[in-house]
């Protein structure tokens, strides 16, 4: 009895949720699809987790051309890059792979617009730089839906799967008990 009792036991400890706490991108500055009207000259990615160094990413105009990140810090869960100038108006990709702490590889995508104003602007152009604002701000309360979703929506299902094995487990132990003793 104490055989199968400690079995379980070591079962549901080996599937435990930490074992399937993955790290996973949780937000960055700027946002995927944020139209920017400033200079920039960081990008930073924050995750749910630490992350090791070795961690960075790189970033592409819209020609496929890469830009240099001159420096990047790793501060727990923040990936830091710091760029030379500021960004010219176009559409960037960032291309991101980080090491969690538990040695899982992380990888993916986004992108942002710069925008910047001319020096000469019209009134109906600074309203509708306006509405961009109030636009970006709402995406930025959105959660980043990618592939790290899919880790998770992996992680409850072994989740999910343990727990049934779990119980079959302790079903058989009791009926094998129940039949010893008659």
């Amino acid at each position: 009895m104490k055989k199968i009792i400690l079995s379980a036991f070591a079962l549901f400890l080996l599937f435990s949720p930490q074992a399937f706490a993955h790290t996973y991108l949780d937000s960055t500055t700027p946002a995927d699809g944020e139209v920017l009207t400033t200079d920039i000259q960081s990008i930073e990615l924050n995750y749910s987790g630490k992350i090791e160094e070795g961690s960075f990413f790189t970033l592409e105009s819209s020609a496929g051309n890469e830009i240099p990140v001159s420096s990047f810090t790793v501060d727990s869960g923040v990936l830091k890059g710091q760029l030379d100038a500021p960004l010219k108006n176009d559409t960037y990709t960032v291309k991101w792979n980080s090491i969690s702490q538990d040695g899982h590889p992380l990888s993916g995508n986004f992108s942002f617009t710069v925008n910047k104003a001319e020096a000469e602007q019209t009134d109906e152009v600074k309203t509708e730089e306006k509405t961009d604002v109030v636009d970006i701000e709402q995406q930025a309360k959105q959660p980043i839906v990618g592939e790290e979703e899919t880790d998770d929506s992996k992680s409850s299902s072994s989740l999910i799967v343990a727990g049934v094995i779990l119980v079959v487990l302790i079903a058989i132990s009791t009926f094998v008990l129940w039949k010893r003793k008659k």
